[in-house]
């Protein structure tokens, strides 16, 4: 039977259970009210940790400066979520300081200019090259082969493999450029805008060329339509004419090779005819 002394040690022991209970809340609560924000991390230090990351979604581009070094920058563009305001940055990778250790892993510096104030920050980054990342595809286009041959120098200095889409005719420039590793591709004849001329034209304008081409031993591997201007059936007529054109040299070529092999049966028979006469 329980006594009523029994009964009151149960209500005091839950009581003060209950007391506990509410101190312990009310602390969370308090030290939750009283903890200060997480600041905004500034534009500044918001475009760092990008670049240390390698952010896709930053741009980067390619200049050659005064004295012929390439020169690789980006712009970034930050806005801070409070005012809505923007800042601009403009990264500079100095690629010619980069080193790697024996990981290859690279340490490359950037410097960081707040186009507003002018202000300069310089830090590095590591970056890794994975087997097939992304690289960069050079290509130039149009006829401008004195400028093109006076950077072949600067293209070797980096070992850098170059994709030439001239107009026209054949010309040196492109067994030259040929010769020094670099890939050829065509960008027709007079740099019309494809969708408005005839179907005849167009086949003049991408595949009349294409022969003396080859009789230099320079191989078009690749084509650009001129300002990118172009209509879905002109992909298929071009693939077809290559594949045209291939059947066609390898049946030129059997047909050379079996007149080889006829001239050779022929004066090995008149060999042995010739021995069989004397004998």
């Amino acid at each position: 039977m329980i006594t009523a002394g029994f009964r009151a040690q149960i209500k005091m022991k839950l009581w003060g259970m209950y007391v506990l209970c509410m101190i312990f809340f009310m602390s969370c609560s308090k030290t939750a009210a009283i903890s200060p924000p997480l600041p905004e991390p500034s534009p500044l230090e918001t475009a760092v940790r990008k670049i240390k990351q390698n952010s896709p979604e930053i741009e980067k581009y390619f200049l050659f400066d005064k004295s012929g070094e390439l020169i690789v920058k980006a712009d970034i563009v930050e806005e801070r979520e409070k005012t809505g305001n923007t800042v601009c940055f403009q990264a500079l990778y100095d690629m010619k300081q980069a080193a790697s250790d024996s990981s290859g892993e690279y340490r490359i510096t950037f410097i960081l200019k707040n186009l507003d104030t002018e202000e300069i920050y310089e830090d590095k980054l590591l970056w890794k090259p994975q087997k097939d990342d992304a690289g960069i595809l050079l290509s130039f286009d149009d006829d401008f082969y004195n400028e093109w041959e006076s950077y072949f120098d600067l293209f070797d200095r980096y070992n850098a493999k170059v994709t030439f889409f001239v107009l026209g005719k054949y010309n040196k420039f492109s067994s030259k450029a040929l010769e020094r590793g670099h890939d050829i591709g065509y960008h027709t004849l007079n740099h019309l805008v494809l969708p408005n001329v005839s179907r005849q034209s167009f086949f003049i304008q991408t595949l009349s060329q294409v022969e003396n081409f080859r009789n230099a031993k320079v191989p078009l591997v690749s084509f650009a339509y001129p300002f990118g201007l172009y209509e879905t059936w002109m992909h298929d007529e071009l693939l077809m004419s290559a594949f045209r054109l291939m059947i066609k040299r390898l049946f030129a070529r059997a047909l050379f090779f079996q007149g080889v092999l006829t001239t050779l049966f022929l004066n090995m028979t008149m060999i042995l005819w010739q021995q069989l006469i004397l004998c």
